[in-house]
Formats: structure tokens, C-alpha cells, sequence
């Protein structure tokens, strides 16, 4: 029984551990500097969600549009990529729109991450409504990832805060489906957006949940034979 619930805890442990991890993992609490996946990064694989939003930030000072995706690597079944540009625009009071510094996106706290940004979605990352083939002008300094694990924010410094259009600002991670999420700029002011974030697998929650109970059970059970 003990063999066996040690066993169970181990294969829980290794599920948070397996596939998605890639060459530059950003832990939470961690930062790292941008990087730039090159050409290469779409290799096979496909968009298989996108939408543009756009917020005319009526109450603050940062306006523009979103255009967010999930990439999906290697074909049916494969790692799932989340992806994020944003064009400043302009305010529902007919001023440009701040800067910005910051761009982010949530619920990764269950995931793995690799980050990074691409300079064009051409070829297979032409995921976006006409025009299909948007260069960005402005890549982040650094990538850093909130202490729970949840939040990946994409940086650009004091000197290179843009108006204009980023760069393809992509979060790698071992995720197979998706639901419903959240994106933000920022600057002085914020603005946010509904957009993707990487969702659990019912399966592979069901076994971390037995697992972690299983582990429970037997801390529990030794607890009482050690007061007994």
C-alpha cells in the first residue's frame, strides 16, 4: 500500500514535470531578457484560435488594438503556444495613446514556459485579419513571470517605450487545450482585454488530485502511527 501511494505521488510529481519544457524555461519569480526566436519558431504547426480587440481606453490614457492567438505546435495534440501583439491607437478623447512598457497575459501559474518574441507573422503566423502580414517595431528588454506563477509580462524600458506596433510576443508552454483568458498594456494607465489562456487537462487534473490525496492519506496514516 505504502509502495503504491508513494508510486501514485511520484507519477503526480512527474505530470507537472513532462513535455513543454524547452531550451530557456522562465520559473515563476523569475525574468529574463527577450529573446528572439527567429524565423524558424513557427516550423510545423498551425493557429487554431485568434481575435482583435480593440479598447479606445474612454476613462485613460493607453488605447490600441490586441491581436491574440493560440499556436498550436507540431499539429493535432501538439504544445500549445499563446501569442499577443498590440498597436497603440488612439483615445475615445482623439489623444494618441501613452507609450507603452508593459504587456501581459494570465493563468500560467499550472504551466511550464518558454518565452520570446518574433519581428513578422508571415507564412504560418499570417493569423490575423487583413492585413495578414504585420512587422513589429518594438521587441521587450525583458520577460519576467509573477511569484504565483500566474502572470508573464513582457517589458520594454523607460528609453524603449513604444507607440506603435510590438513585435509577436509569444509564451511557449506545455498546455494541450485552452479556454477563455486575459491581456493587459500598460503604462501609465492599462488597458485589458478578453483574449486565450492555457487551461488543465480534466485527465491530468484528476490524477494530480488523486495523487496529492494519496500522498495525504499516507502522511496522515504515519502522523498517527508515530503519535501512537
Amino acid at each position: 500500500m505504502r509502495r503504491n501511494l508513494v508510486m501514485l505521488l511520484g507519477t503526480s510529481i512527474l505530470l507537472l514535470c513532462v513535455s513543454g519544457a524547452f531550451a530557456v524555461s522562465l520559473a515563476p519569480a523569475g525574468s529574463v531578457a527577450g529573446t528572439d526566436l527567429g524565423a524558424g519558431f513557427a516550423g510545423t504547426g498551425a493557429i487554431i484560435a485568434s481575435t482583435i480587440v480593440t479598447d479606445p481606453s474612454p476613462v485613460g490614457n493607453v488605447a490600441g488594438t490586441f491581436r491574440l492567438a493560440v499556436f498550436q505546435e507540431g499539429g493535432a495534440g501538439g504544445n500549445l503556444d499563446f501569442l499577443y501583439q498590440f498597436i497603440t491607437g488612439t483615445t475615445s478623447l482623439g489623444a494618441p495613446s501613452d507609450t507603452i512598457r508593459r504587456v501581459t497575459g494570465n493563468k500560467f501559474d499550472s504551466f511550464t514556459t518558454d518565452v520570446g518574441y518574433v519581428t513578422s507573422n508571415g507564412g504560418s503566423l499570417a493569423f490575423f485579419a487583413a492585413p495578414t502580414t504585420t512587422a513589429g517595431n518594438a521587441f521587450p528588454d525583458t520577460v519576467d513571470r509573477s511569484l504565483d506563477g500566474n502572470i508573464v509580462g513582457f517589458n520594454w524600458s523607460l528609453a524603449n517605450a513604444f507607440r506603435g506596433t510590438s513585435d509577436i510576443l509569444v509564451v511557449r508552454t506545455n498546455a494541450k487545450t485552452f479556454s477563455t483568458g486575459f491581456a493587459s498594456a500598460i503604462d501609465g494607465g492599462s488597458t485589458g482585454v478578453t483574449g486565450y489562456q492555457p487551461a488543465p487537462e480534466p485527465a491530468f487534473a484528476g490524477l494530480l488530485l488523486a495523487g496529492l490525496f494519496g500522498a495525504g492519506l499516507f502522511l496522515a496514516r504515519r502522523f498517527q502511527v508515530l503519535q501512537n
